[in-house]
């Protein structure tokens, strides 16, 4: 069983010279590190791959929650350009499915945080539990929010929406 957590990174501000180098605001520091607070310690979560967006602010966001829990050396994040905003949700479904693929589900369930922005995270969503991209309208992520998917694979509407938490 694979556990998706995609989190939506925090609040950005608007005085970079490129949309790449946005930085995290003071608010969109405490909002990721509440959802470490609400949401991952009270399941007592640990990850085992990560996965994030290129862009400076959901660097910084994923290393907040990393750092909070206390294993952002355990993990390797691996960046990739297919969760930048205007991705595809296909190209999402598949880098995951790269790497689920290789997992042994024999006797263990496995821990992915994605860390993306809007619009690609809806569109993720929708695609994964509804198969459907005009049902991203359903999962409005705030800055900062997390939505919990289960599946045996990330592929087209082969996902079970768990849990949103929104700061």
């Amino acid at each position: 069983m694979l556990n998706l957590f995609f989190v939506r990174h925090g609040e950005s501000g608007f005085d970079a010279l490129t949309d790449r180098a946005r930085v995290l605001t003071q608010k969109g520091h405490d909002d990721t590190l509440a959802l470490f607070d609400q949401f991952i310690v009270q399941r007592a979560l640990s990850f085992d791959a990560v996965f994030c967006s290129p862009y400076q602010r959901t660097q910084q966001s994923c290393r907040n929650i990393l750092d909070a829990a206390g294993f952002s050396s355990q993990c390797v994040t691996h960046l990739s350009d297919h969760l930048m905003p205007n991705s595809s949700p296909e190209s999402v479904s598949e880098l995951l499915y790269q790497y689920a693929k290789g997992l042994d589900f024999t006797d263990s369930a496995y821990n992915i945080l994605v860390v993306t922005h809007m619009p690609i995270i809806a569109y993720s969503l929708a695609f994964l539990v509804e198969g459907e991209l005009q049902a991203a309208r359903n999962y409005p992520m705030q800055p900062g929010s997390c939505a919990h998917l289960q599946c045996e694979l990330p592929l087209r509407g082969l996902s079970t929406l768990r849990s949103i938490y929104h700061p």
